[in-house]
């Protein structure tokens, strides 16, 4: 019926919501939980939620629980919402490492039961049973814990079903719904040749809560202005704001991780106390890195010549199915970066800068000089494009965004630690590691560790 961004859910009214009594709700968490909140606020009175909704999750609760759920009406209101949370029957083999990954993290918390569900999940997809402990233990390193769970499983009487089981009962059931019941999924992936995918498509609501996490220029500018309208909303239910230098390191330390982010800002709501201004003072006295993005944490690793965490995150990535040429050009972004910086400390411009400047003075007096330098840069490219009968415009700018200085002098002062003869060799050296990943048969991860060995060695 209709298919909306999380962003354009706000112009649905209730009307809208009635019109149809199935929804989907996928992608961010943080997102989809909000969405869903107000989707229950809207259709359900406050005295009414207690007895009139019912959260389920699919590998917990039996089929025939949620069966039971939504073929029966409510006794005591017009209108009954069903919830199946953090479904997992959109998930394909493609990103079942995901499960395991989770399945992990739960059991390190002692959530057995938790952990539980996303085992049964994984061997489900796989067409496995609790008897395949050896398949198990060939997909999961270390994998000493997977028996406790496997056992837990016994114990608890939990079962295997077949993913395709599942996925035609609850097709049949969104195509026989009762009046006034409401079935709301949420998931934070899904698998678009999915057959609940495309029966909640053809009679219900789909809302697309992802956000890419990608670092291409257009989906980091996305993600920096979702977590700055959050941050905003966030600070104006307590009539606080932020100094812009603030927000762009609370954004650099945290990272795209919107319920980390939602929490370190109320830590530093309660650390502010009265005063109506956050400043980059309380940031750097209330977080520690948090960023989890391990494309970042490598690019900022290698810009800062720390051989050993770089080591470490590119082997994350890997472990993380990320390409390798995927890498590699994450790592020549990071040079292209370091470059510009160093040709701004190398002009004329950049004689109010000094690797011991501090934040404060790169704001009042540097950043100035960097915005001239980006304009003149401009103007050079732009000429040299028209000369060739090109009409692009040069994305070679040190500040993107005036407004967020912080990140510039991150790469200034790591800027400074190399010579530029030294970083367009590094940069000649990556195209021809580009050349050899796509043309040979070179063990690709000893390519890029080679190329990590010669930025970390660089003066």
């Amino acid at each position: 019926m209709k298919e909306i961004k999380f962003s354009d859910f706000k112009n649905l009214k209730e009307e809208d919501l009635l019109k149809s009594n199935v929804f989907l709700i996928f992608g961010e968490s943080f997102l989809y939980k909000k969405i869903l909140n107000n989707i229950v606020n809207t259709l359900l009175p406050d005295d009414e939620k207690e007895l009139n909704f019912e959260s389920l999750e699919s590998s917990v609760n039996e089929i025939s629980e949620i069966t039971e759920a939504l073929t029966t009406y409510s006794f005591f209101s017009d209108r009954k919402i069903i919830h199946l949370s953090d479904s997992k029957i959109f998930y394909s083999k493609k990103n079942d490492n995901d499960l395991i990954e989770k399945a992990k993290i739960a059991f390190d918390k002692g959530e057995n039961r938790k952990s539980a569900k996303f085992i049964i999940n994984y061997l489900s997809l796989n067409k496995k049973n609790l008897d395949s402990i050896e398949f198990l233990k060939s997909k999961i390193e270390p994998n000493g814990w997977i028996e406790e769970i496997i056992e837990f499983c016994r114990e608890k009487k939990l079962k295997v079903l077949k993913s395709s089981d599942d996925q035609k009962i609850i097709v049949d059931l969104i195509g026989n719904m009762l009046e006034n019941n409401f079935f709301i999924i949420t998931s934070d992936k899904v698998d678009k040749r999915n057959s609940v995918y495309k029966a909640i498509k053809k009679n219900g609501i789909l809302i697309d809560c992802s956000v890419s996490k990608s670092e291409r220029r257009d989906d980091k500018q996305k993600q920096e202005l979702l977590l700055r309208e959050h941050a905003r909303h966030q600070l104006d239910k307590v009539s606080k704001g932020i100094n812009n230098d603030a927000l762009a390191k609370l954004i650099s330390l945290t990272g795209f991780k919107l319920e980390t982010f939602s929490d370190n800002i109320e830590k530093l709501i309660n650390f502010s106390g009265k005063r109506k201004k956050i400043t980059i003072e309380d940031v750097g006295s209330v977080l520690k890195r948090t960023k989890t993005d391990p494309i970042f944490e490598l690019t900022g690793a290698v810009a800062e010549k720390k051989l050993n965490e770089s080591l470490f995150f590119l082997k994350s990535l890997l472990k993380e199915n990320f390409h390798p040429l995927q890498i590699l050009t994450a790592i020549s972004n990071q040079i292209r970066k370091l470059i510009l910086s160093r040709d701004f400390i190398d002009s004329k411009y950049g004689k109010s800068w000094s690797s011991n400047c501090n934040f404060n003075v790169f704001k009042s007096q540097v950043m100035q000089d960097i915005i001239s330098f980006d304009s003149k840069t401009k103007e050079i490219c732009k000429s040299h494009n028209e000369s060739l009968g090109l009409k692009k415009e040069t994305d070679l700018m040190l500040a993107k965004n005036p407004k967020s200085p912080y990140p510039v002098y991150l790469s200034l002062k790591n800027a400074s630690k190399f010579t530029k003869k030294s970083l367009l060799n590094i940069h000649y050296e990556i195209t021809k590691s580009d050349k050899i990943l796509k043309t040979s048969a070179n063990n690709p991860v000893m390519v890029i560790e080679n190329i990590i060995f010669k930025i970390c060695s660089l003066v």
